[in-house]
């Protein structure tokens, strides 16, 4: 039975796990069974894919003692899912050395003579953190031969810890993994071959790429500190202006605007909007560059083809190229087979 003064320790101790902005889960959480409860040597471990407690942070425990144990002594560990009571840790909340084996075989084991003897640690009681019947985490207490054993209300107390740790790690590790996609994510856009930005539903910048920052300061003016919310301006001018336009050139910029839908709260939704920047010169020169190499064209006849680009007529060509408008009609004519095409109006020759 607990008093009500170990029922106040409970509550201040959820309360204090339960801070959203907590930076070090774990260790918050060994601190404040050290100092409400007054464990000594506390280790908490996280579960991998597959059910292993791994990657162990320590309160009051050694340097040396951790690297033994990640080197070897995990493997002997008498309460690793390794060694076969992955059953037991699912089933119960609260698991002492009693619940596997007598102390007389406890202290033949490898673990507790080449381990635990070794750092002045005999007792030791284990939290297993769970998820339904998914193990999440583990905390383990240690004690020395001359504090004494674990009593009843120790179990008591540890057990009605346990679902609240479990909860807070489970939603801790989630936070944890969103803001790890995000940075992910954050880190992709920058080395997109596009400009990216994003706005939320009043067209406020919520994320640029590097790429359209420099977009924009060449738009704008490139000394300008405020191109960004220059260019969103004209965004806005041009997709609510005009009936929702959503692609629409800028300079040589392409401007492709796509709303989406996101939820803002449980009764509503919002949008935001991505605006993909391409710069159309580069890539047409670009093209030209691959269409020249692709078919193999001669140096002439690639700057005819650069000059049929901007719209040149045959004359043009002949002038600007110092060449009979006969002779053009012939690069013409080995250009289109080249590229297998039958005019410069063929639909052949377009694409190309």
């Amino acid at each position: 039975m607990l008093t009500a003064r170990e029922y106040e320790d409970i509550l201040f101790f959820v309360s204090s796990i339960q801070s959203e902005n907590v930076l070090d889960f774990r260790h918050m959480v060994l601190r404040l069974l050290n100092v409400v409860f007054g464990y000594p040597h506390l280790t908490f471990f996280l579960s991998n894919e597959k059910g292993m407690l791994v990657d162990p942070v320590v309160l009051n425990m050694s340097d040396e003692s951790l690297s033994d144990y990640n080197k070897y002594y995990f493997q002997t560990d008498i309460f690793h899912p390794i060694n076969g009571y992955q059953k037991l840790l699912i089933q119960k909340d609260v698991i002492t050395i009693t619940d596997l084996m007598s102390y007389e075989d406890f202290e033949q084991t490898e673990f507790y003579n080449a381990f635990l003897k070794k750092y002045n640690l005999y007792y030791m009681i284990v939290m297993p953190l769970k998820v339904g019947s998914q193990i999440i985490g583990g905390i383990g207490i240690s004690r020395p031969l001359q504090h004494g054993d674990f009593i009843e209300k120790d179990k008591l107390i540890l057990d009605r810890l346990n679902k609240y740790i479990s909860h807070f790690l489970w939603n801790y590790l989630n936070k944890l993994k969103l803001e790890n996609e995000k940075q992910a994510i954050i880190n992709s856009i920058q080395h997109l071959p596009v400009g990216l930005i994003i706005l939320d539903s009043k067209f406020s910048l919520l994320h640029a790429n590097k790429m359209a920052e420099d977009y924009c300061m060449d738009i704008v003016n490139k000394n300008s500190s405020n191109s960004l919310a220059h260019v969103i301006n004209l965004l806005s001018l041009e997709y609510f202006g005009k009936s929702l336009k959503t692609t629409f050139y800028i300079k040589s910029y392409l401007f492709q605007l796509f709303p989406i839908l996101v939820p803002s709260d449980q009764t509503s939704i919002n949008s935001i909007y991505c605006v993909y920047i391409s710069d159309q010169q580069n890539i047409d020169d670009n093209n030209i560059d691959d269409n020249e190499s692709l078919y193999m064209l001669t140096e002439r006849e690639k700057e005819i083809t650069d000059l049929l680009a901007k719209g040149f007529s045959n004359k043009d060509i002949a002038k600007t190229l110092y060449l009979s408008t006969h002779t053009v009609r012939t690069h013409l004519k080995n250009i289109f087979q080249k590229v297998e095409a039958t005019s410069r109006v063929s639909p052949e020759f377009r694409r190309n």
